[in-house]
């Protein structure tokens, strides 16, 4: 997949230089001081070289007529006092790539609007900030850390990976967290790896089907430690290697994931599966309420439940003895395989209280109560 958003940069750049007028620089790479060099350059449209945008750039940073840019855009941080507050390249349509690794304590806002495509997004942000990329369809890898606030990535089709870290600060008294996430890519359908971890207050992709095809299928970890409900849309995933959800998620359904690899959720409420076809490995653990999977034909390992909540485990049993008949089958009853397969559905629910459970149950591990000591060990940010 990155070659080809590397050939698609490639054939934009030939495109480009039929009637583009170059900004002829003698070293590889720009850094860009003072307003005053940009008066230096508005009789061209592409830059051959690299961008270097200085800490010390006073205020917004905008190149109003450049459309290509083949190397790379990047932060280059000097001694003095960080005044850069905000990256506006509106009519930049193709990039090689961008790398805001580590940006400025001021920089809080990038726009680029009519960027089509480029290879890897890279930004880490210290102070909350606005990532601004309406037109963007095609990305290499897109990894964001770090107080990013507000993203718009409206007309994402096709990414290799995205990756989106929040760090969790443990204060004197209190733990400290990042603001609230909305994470919605409405256009995505395409995604080889997802990895999502912190306040993420919402995660939608309704239109994503999966990894770049049918033998690369997406692998997603998803944990967020928001204290409400989160909703997380996955409606049109079909394929997938491992799933692995963590928080306060409340309902978790995929109406139409027909084949995984292994699945771990540690969620409230119900979990809903209702095409799911094929799976190895199915661990549910939390406040659950329900676990549906009425298509399970194909399991070849184990499906264990955990809950905290009054359960019925009779429909689980009844699936999953009838995904033995089928697995025996093809491997024999006698078969080590066979013998290894493990079902195991537990409930501690016991009313209102836990009285005369023992101490490890009675603590258990928090699983879905917000920022609850337990929860943030699950989710590995305690």
């Amino acid at each position: 997949m990155k070659s080809s958003f590397l050939n698609l940069i490639a054939l934009a750049t030939i495109i480009a230089h039929s009637h583009a007028r170059d900004c002829t620089f003698t070293n590889s790479t720009t850094i860009f001081r003072e307003p005053a060099q940009i008066t230096n350059i508005l009789n061209c449209d592409t830059f051959p070289t690299s961008v270097q945008i200085s800490s010390i750039f006073p205020g917004t940073f905008s190149l109003s007529n450049i459309i290509n840019i083949t190397g790379s855009i990047s932060i280059y941080h000097e001694f003095g006092p960080p005044v850069l507050t905000s990256i506006v390249l509106d009519d930049l349509q193709y990039l090689g790539s961008l790398d805001l690794n580590q940006t400025t304590w001021d920089l809080d806002f990038v726009s680029m609007g009519a960027l089509k495509a480029v290879g890897n997004v890279t930004v880490s942000s210290n102070k909350e900030s606005t990532l601004r990329f309406p037109g963007l369809k095609s990305a290499g890898v897109l990894e964001l850390n770090g107080n990013v606030s507000t993203i718009d990535f409206g007309f994402l089709v096709n990414v290799s990976q995205i990756r989106i870290r929040q760090p969790v600060l443990v204060g004197q008294y209190a733990i400290i967290q990042m603001p609230a996430l909305n994470a919605t890519f409405p256009a995505l359908k395409s995604c080889d790896y997802l990895t999502t971890w912190g306040n993420i207050s919402e995660l939608s992709m309704p239109n994503l089907i999966g990894g770049k095809d049918i033998h690369s299928p997406i692998s997603i970890d998803v944990q967020t430690n928001y204290e409400s409900p989160v909703p997380i849309n996955f409606d049109s995933l079909t394929n997938a290697a491992d799933i692995d959800v963590k928080g306060f998620i409340e309902p978790l359904h995929m109406p139409v994931l027909a084949n995984a690899s292994s699945i771990s959720a540690a969620v409230n409420g119900d979990v809903n599966f209702p095409r799911l076809v094929n799976a190895t490995d199915i661990l549910v653990q939390g406040q659950v309420c329900s676990l549906s999977l009425p298509a399970l034909q194909y399991l070849n390992e184990s499906l264990r439940v955990q809950t905290y909540r009054p359960f019925n485990c009779s429909p689980l049993r009844t699936v999953y003895d009838h995904t033995s008949t089928i697995f025996a089958a093809q491997y024999g009853y006698n078969s080590p395989a066979y013998e290894n397969r493990v079902f195991r559905c537990q409930s501690y629910y016991v009313g209102e209280t836990k009285e005369g459970l023992s101490q490890d149950v009675r603590n258990g591990p928090g699983f879905g109560l917000g920022l609850g000591g337990g929860l943030a060990a699950v989710l590995g940010f305690a």
